[in-house]
């Protein structure tokens, strides 16, 4: 039997793992692994906030994710992107003081302790006894999953800018 290469995108990749057709999922995780195609994009977290009513937003929130619908993850600011992120992985967490918190930041930074290494530059930081007036994450899993986020979106390098 000949065989052949097909060139498939991740966009429509994700598509056919997300079908109900077996023959699409198996030539989707041919190309690209499962991780890569179960990952999160802003798009699909903004999706899910508006479409998912557990999430309780307010009508300011929901107005202000709806602008954001027609946008590409360019035109989003990175400060913005982790606050929809930590919204996202939060739901009714919060964090206060006495309860643990994690967070991204950059190593440079004088006074953090790492707690969890992301790379050349960043890490997750943990918080228990202070309460910052940044993002936190509830777990570093969900941490982790919001910094791939905004690496994938090229938005770590503007991540503290205008906070």
């Amino acid at each position: 039997m000949e065989e052949r290469i097909i060139k498939v995108s991740l966009e429509k990749a994700r598509e056919w793992y997300n079908s109900d057709n077996n023959t699409l999922k198996l030539l989707a995780l041919q190309a690209f692994t499962k991780d890569e195609l179960e990952m999160l994009t802003i798009k699909d977290v903004i999706k899910t906030l508006l479409n998912d009513n557990s999430y309780n937003l307010n009508t300011i929130q929901r107005h202000q994710l709806n602008a954001l619908v027609g946008r590409s993850k360019n035109e989003i600011s990175a400060p913005k992107m982790l606050r929809i992120l930590a919204f996202y992985f939060n739901k009714d967490w919060n964090k206060t003081i006495g309860n643990i918190g994690y967070f991204i930041a950059r190593k440079a930074w004088s006074g953090y302790q790492c707690y969890n290494n992301l790379g050349e530059d960043w890490t997750i930081v943990k918080h228990e006894s202070v309460n910052y007036p940044i993002p936190y994450f509830k777990n570093e899993k969900d941490c982790r999953k919001a910094f791939t986020i905004l690496k994938d979106a090229n938005k770590l390098d503007n991540l503290y800018v205008d906070f």
